[in-house]
């Protein structure tokens, strides 16, 4: 698939430039303690298949942590910056050029990571098609891209898409125990005590180290296939 009306960047642009038109006046990404690293997030109100999935008992959405705790007792700050993110990610036609830039900054390519949305999801084949073109430009950094957006990621591939090494993209199960085939490639699940798992399943372990990731790149890693996240 071809990258059309991706804007790489033909004028170099400062920090401050790049995160006005990232964030239009909000900070355009998150730090995440548990990851010790930076992510970017959107109003998970706005997921495509997640926004379906939270009406159904027993999916990983019905719970969403992300409509809850702090992104609830501080939404007027939380989803006004989420939005205006979004709407650059959309809309504007540097936001690949000034993304890589802020990702290409000393204060987030000293993380050697990326995560990409702890909160929302890819809203549409462009995005994606952008996100990617981020990865290809910031090779410094491992990028984990977790979605539910299925069909886009199907669609993507189907069309001859590429991928960059830097980049894993790990589909996530819709269901709680619920297992996506070896052909979705990289996944995740969420799992229940006892659950069983195919063999070749990584079991997260921050719930055995006081909730963080640590030293485990496990989700970056696309060696690892499936990973489980126990449910709590």
């Amino acid at each position: 698939m071809k990258m059309n009306n991706v804007d790489t960047g033909k004028k170099s642009l400062n920090i401050k430039e790049a995160e006005l038109i990232t964030g239009m006046g909000s900070e355009t990404l998150t730090p995440t303690s548990k990851l010790d690293c930076y992510s970017f997030s959107l109003d998970a109100r706005q997921c495509n298949v997640g926004s379906k999935l939270v009406e159904i008992p027993g999916s990983v959405c019905a719970d969403c942590y992300a409509l809850k705790g702090n992104y609830i007792k501080y939404q007027t700050v939380i989803q006004l910056a989420q939005s205006r993110r979004m709407y650059a990610l959309v809309n504007h036609p540097q936001w690949v050029h000034a993304m890589s830039v802020i990702l290409n900054s000393n204060r987030v390519s000293k993380f050697k990571k990326f995560r990409w949305f702890d909160s929302g999801d890819i809203p549409n084949m462009d995005s994606l098609i952008k996100i990617i073109a981020v990865a290809m430009l910031t090779p410094g950094l491992k990028h984990w891209l977790p979605t539910k957006e299925y069909r886009l990621v199907s669609q993507y591939k189907k069309s001859g898409g590429f991928i960059p090494a830097n980049l894993v993209i790990r589909q996530s199960a819709p269901m709680i125990n619920g297992i996506l085939p070896r052909s979705s490639g990289t996944s995740s699940m969420v799992i229940t005590k006892g659950a069983k798992l195919p063999v070749d399943t990584t079991i997260c372990i921050a719930h055995k180290q006081d909730n963080q990731c640590l030293k485990c790149t496990a989700c970056w890693n696309p060696e690892v296939l499936r990973i489980a996240y126990p449910w709590h």
